[in-house]
């Protein structure tokens, strides 16, 4: 075999998000691909993502995926819906020789499974307003009524831990509510942040509602990725490196917290 291809299997895979978003991805990751090795870039100094311009956007991407590249990685999820909306085409066309897998809202899933035929979208300003979401609904979302609801401050609740608590449902109620009065039956999370609140938000919509989650589907496609290319690692998972651009004992202890404890932190200035 080439010696090249088995150096490729066993390079680490690259997750980059604002904050700890994509580590719902990266847990996922972990338990589906046992063998791959992991590199998460939390890029926390330019937190939330959803209210940034998408030149500011764009730049972070570029200089973080510059980073991981020259981290020897093989592949590289973009673990953020607003980041993939926004600069994922802009990504391949710079890096052509890079594996890129994007986070999307499940729209064509949503589509599929609603029966009252009005689907909402929780999201970020920043994807609320993307044309990649806008393309996605008039691809897919044809005799369906697509309700988009944009969560501001949402995310920073999270970043700050507060996963459960009474500011957290209170925010949830706020942006739920409005749709299940519109006839949604059906939710796709717009945000890797929003899979951290789920039972908040399963506890408001109730159990009739169906909730759409994208981080299998995305880790399947880059499971289909990397096997298609014969580049699946074939050696035990070393240890996981979580990199944040802005550190904080508040950040570190939440990120270990949803890593169980089982994660490397340090600070990178990029």
């Amino acid at each position: 075999m080439d010696t090249n291809k088995i150096h490729q299997k066993n390079q680490p895979i690259g997750v980059f998000d604002s904050g700890i978003g994509g580590l719902s991805l990266l847990q996922i990751g972990r338990h589906e691909l046992p063998n791959e090795t992991w590199i998460y870039v939390a890029d926390t100094a330019f937190l939330p993502y959803g209210a940034k311009p998408s030149e500011v956007i764009k730049d972070r991407a570029m200089k973080i995926t510059s980073f991981l590249i020259r981290e020897n990685v093989k592949a590289i999820l973009v673990a953020c819906n607003t980041a993939t909306a926004l600069s994922i085409d802009f990504l391949r066309k710079n890096f052509p020789d890079t594996i890129f897998i994007g986070v999307e809202p499940a729209v064509r899933p949503a589509v599929k499974l609603t029966r009252t035929k009005v689907v909402g979208i929780l999201a970020t300003e920043a994807t609320t307003d993307s044309l990649r979401l806008s393309q996605l609904i008039s691809r897919f979302g044809d005799g369906v009524q697509v309700i988009i609801q944009p969560c501001h401050g949402l995310v920073e609740t999270i970043e700050r831990g507060q996963l459960g608590d009474q500011a957290s449902k209170k925010l949830l109620e706020k942006y739920v509510k409005p749709l299940l009065e519109q006839g949604v039956d059906t939710i796709a999370l717009g945000c890797t942040h929003y899979s951290f609140v789920t039972n908040v938000i399963r506890g408001i919509a109730g159990e009739s509602i169906n909730l759409i989650d994208t981080c299998k589907p995305v880790l399947k496609e880059l499971k289909e990725k990397l096997s298609s290319k014969k580049i699946l690692a074939t050696t035990s998972m070393r240890e996981t490196k979580v990199w944040t651009t802005k550190t904080s004992s508040g950040t570190n202890n939440l990120i270990q917290k949803v890593c169980n404890n089982n994660v490397n932190v340090s600070q990178i200035t990029i």
